[in-house]
């Protein structure tokens, strides 16, 4: 068996190895995969747009907090010196 004859049966071995993958191969239709990517761009652009929202509710939060601490201790003092006996 020389060098080209080899050549040819790798060749043919390759050819018909591809023919079988293909063959059993899963492709989604392009409809499928144009959807998927539709689908997939959705997603990230409403993750994206959220973010923002998320923050601004995560710092809204923060300052409601601070403003009921501040009254809270603002009460505390205004009753402190209201039951005090000294008045």
């Amino acid at each position: 068996m020389n060098d080209e004859q080899l050549e040819q049966e790798i060749e043919k071995l390759i050819q018909s190895d591809y023919l079988e993958a293909r063959a059993e191969a899963r492709v989604p239709p392009p409809e499928v995969v144009w959807l998927q990517a539709q689908m997939r761009a959705r997603e990230e652009s409403t993750c994206k747009a959220l973010l923002p929202l998320i923050i601004g509710q995560a710092l809204g939060l923060a300052a409601l907090t601070g403003l009921l601490v501040a009254m809270i201790g603002h009460l505390s003092m205004s009753l402190a010196f209201l039951l005090s006996p000294g008045r």
